[in-house]
């Protein structure tokens, strides 16, 4: 669970194969690896599957942000 002490800006960039796996990953510089948004993302291991117009994507970045206010 995410408490106020989760506060902040988070960006990370993931690249998923086709399947939605999520095969690497890079953080913004002021993105702690250790916080527990990134770790519960990282550690999903898969996305939800990728629709058919979103297929593109697939082993490109996409980058994520999220602010904990």
């Amino acid at each position: 669970m995410l408490t106020h002490e989760h506060i902040g800006q988070y960006k990370l960039a993931l690249v998923v194969d086709k399947r939605a796996v999520i095969t690497g990953y890079q953080l913004a510089a002021n993105t702690d690896e250790d916080s527990l948004l990134v770790q519960t993302i990282l550690n999903l291991g898969q996305l939800p599957a990728l629709s058919s117009s979103n297929s593109c994507i697939a082993g490109k970045p996409f980058i994520f942000e999220f602010t904990i206010e």
